[in-house]
């Protein structure tokens, strides 16, 4: 039986990145309280904190999910085959180990953009690939 919330290949990329917002979301608030600022800085390093933790954290949380569900419906289309979502697993680890190496190597957050552009740009053509297939 067929789920109607759950009935295109893409739908697994969908939740995916659903998820790994809400998981970013409050991985975010915990960075955010724990801002240690005086008084008249204190919403400066608020936003800071934030925004970079948006271009990094967030868009990185949301990739590396989305490769999750592209491999996971993989799976889905082979018949639930589960050889696939360990190959997503294993993609999203070595992701975002590459992406911490950046941010400790450099913690210039230009290269971390390319980085996670370079990795969008992969994640687009995935979504392209399921889109156009049927389960």
């Amino acid at each position: 039986n067929k789920s109607p919330y759950f009935d295109e290949p893409v739908d697994a990329m969908i939740y995916m990145v659903a998820a790994a917002l809400g998981f970013a979301t409050i991985e975010n608030l915990g960075a955010i309280s724990g801002v240690n600022t005086a008084q008249g800085a204190f919403i400066s390093g608020i936003f800071q904190i934030a925004s970079l933790r948006f271009v990094g954290a967030t868009l990185l949380h949301s990739l590396v999910s989305a490769t999750i569900g592209y491999f996971w419906a993989m799976d889905i289309r082979d018949f639930k085959i589960t050889k696939y979502v360990y190959i997503g697993i294993l993609w999203a680890v070595v992701l975002h180990t590459l992406f911490n190496y950046f941010i400790i190597r450099y913690g210039d957050l230009t290269y971390l953009l390319i980085y996670l552009s370079i990795v969008g740009f992969f994640i687009l053509a995935d979504f392209e690939k399921l889109r156009r297939r049927a389960i």
